[in-house]
């Protein structure tokens, strides 16, 4: 991922497009990665985000991993049980959140925003 593809992904409004559906669009545009589309899944019900989130990383060719590259798919939490998304690039993660809308966050500016990484997932074929 290139820095002039993940600048078209940045500022989106969090109304038109929530992390997962981010995430989704960048493996998409980016990458040709078909990913679930979890469009019916309120991002307020941590427990079917939870869920959600556990058969995707399920999805076929991706691979849980602690060492990140450009394009891997990040879980991270507030708490024990992962309810955000986001996409690895150069130390920062690309997510979005109703307060932020889709922004680049440095990994170790996380933890201010109340997040931790629960899980990095990598696509090989």
């Amino acid at each position: 991922m290139t820095a002039p593809h993940i600048i078209n992904f940045i500022g989106i409004p969090y109304e038109k497009c929530n992390c997962w559906q981010l995430v989704e669009q960048v493996q998409k545009c980016i990458y040709g990665r078909k990913l679930p589309n979890y469009k019916h899944v309120c991002c307020w019900d941590t427990v079917r985000v939870a869920r959600a989130f556990k058969r995707a990383a399920a999805y076929p060719n991706w691979h849980p991993t602690d060492i990140f590259y450009d394009g891997d798919i990040i879980l991270l939490a507030r708490g024990r049980t992962p309810t955000h998304a986001g996409v690895y690039y150069d130390d920062h993660i690309l997510h979005t959140t109703q307060a932020l809308n889709s922004c680049l966050t440095p990994i170790d500016l996380l933890g201010q925003l109340g997040y931790r990484i629960v899980q990095g997932y990598t696509y090989a074929v």
